[in-house]
């Protein structure tokens, strides 16, 4: 039977807890809080074509840096780049994206698309050898050979 901590330390973990989350902030449901902020700025100005994209500028300016990571869960939502999830997390400009999923099939090469949509950076098409860096593990260059020997199964 597993040990049960204390009343007393059940408090101590629930202050730690609050503390903690006071630090960080964690946001849920990009999509909601995004198209949000673009529901009531909206709904503040009369929409004509001029406007739409300086509208559009601004609510992206508004998320521009707020960021340091942002931590996208059900990761498989955003292999479609044209989905409403993909465009909330494109308006974050975070520097750091991460993908979580527990569904990581890819069932089409179109499923990666999603993927680098996100993640491409167009320096890459200048040096391919910045691409194998990013993609690519430091040791991905090191023979079988080599692998086994550094492992001690040689």
């Amino acid at each position: 039977m597993p040990n049960h901590p204390n009343a007393a330390e059940n408090l101590k973990r629930e202050k730690t807890a609050a503390r903690t989350a006071k630090k960080r902030e964690t946001l849920k449901e990009v999509y909601g809080l995004v198209s949000e902020f673009e529901e009531s700025y909206s709904s503040r100005r009369n929409h004509s074509d001029e406007n739409a994209a300086s509208d559009s500028l601004v609510m992206a300016s508004r998320f521009a840096h707020l960021f340091h990571r942002v931590v996208c869960d059900e990761g498989h939502k955003l292999k479609n780049p044209r989905t409403k999830n993909m465009a909330a997390v494109e308006t974050l400009y975070a520097l750091r994206v991460w993908i979580v999923t527990a569904t990581p099939m890819i069932n089409r090469v179109a499923d990666l698309l999603g993927y680098l949509w996100l993640f491409w950076t167009p320096s890459w098409l200048d040096d391919l050898e910045e691409l194998d860096d990013y993609t690519l593990p430091k040791l991905a260059h090191l023979t079988v050979d080599h692998d086994l020997t550094q492992l001690g199964l040689k």
